[in-house]
């Protein structure tokens, strides 16, 4: 239930905040509370990260359910971010990965996860020369989704290191003016 509660940042933002009010206090310094929507958008990236070992420990667990394979949103089902990666088996299924916590959950064939265009001519798509990873691009909301081929990898994905060795394939969308 943590997991999935939206609100759950913004809690832990105003948690940090005052434990930084009660420090300042406490030293007799001013106050110095970032409100400005770019410092709570660092603090939102902070606490995302920090949060990251808690929610790759409940996505394991969570893995490891039998209703997971009924989820069906482009959502992740435990903390509701947005799929950073996907992963086709070698039974040509996609599945995704979320950015945020690392589940992994089948999706439906080719269709876009950010605005559901399941028109496939409206799809861009291209491999790497060795055909280890993909790159779909959705010419409806211009955003796409790099894959890793596991139809001609004899290793299983490794989100981490496959979105390092990705970077290229990340340079050509930008270029084709696609974004993340």
């Amino acid at each position: 239930m943590l997991g999935r509660d939206t609100n759950l940042l913004a809690v832990t933002g105003q948690w940090y905040r005052s434990a930084l009010e009660r420090q300042a206090a406490s030293i007799g310094a001013p106050v110095a509370v970032p409100a400005t929507n770019a410092d709570e958008g660092a603090i939102d990236s902070v606490l995302a990260l920090a949060m990251r070992p808690f929610l790759s420990r409940c996505a394991e667990v969570l893995q490891q359910r039998p209703e997971l394979s009924l989820w069906t949103h482009a959502h992740c089902a435990l903390c509701a971010g947005e799929p950073d990666f996907a992963f086709i088996t070698p039974s040509a299924d996609r599945h995704l990965i979320c950015g945020r916590c690392g589940l992994r959950w089948k999706w439906k064939g080719l269709a876009c996860p950010y605005c559901g265009n399941e028109n496939r001519d409206r799809i861009t798509s291209f491999a790497t020369p060795d055909g280890h990873y993909r790159l779909y691009g959705c010419d409806v909301c211009r955003r796409y989704l790099k894959a890793f081929d596991g139809r001609h990898s004899s290793r299983p994905v490794m989100p981490v290191v496959d979105s390092v060795a990705t970077l290229p394939l990340d340079a050509a969308a930008i270029q084709r003016g696609y974004s993340s």
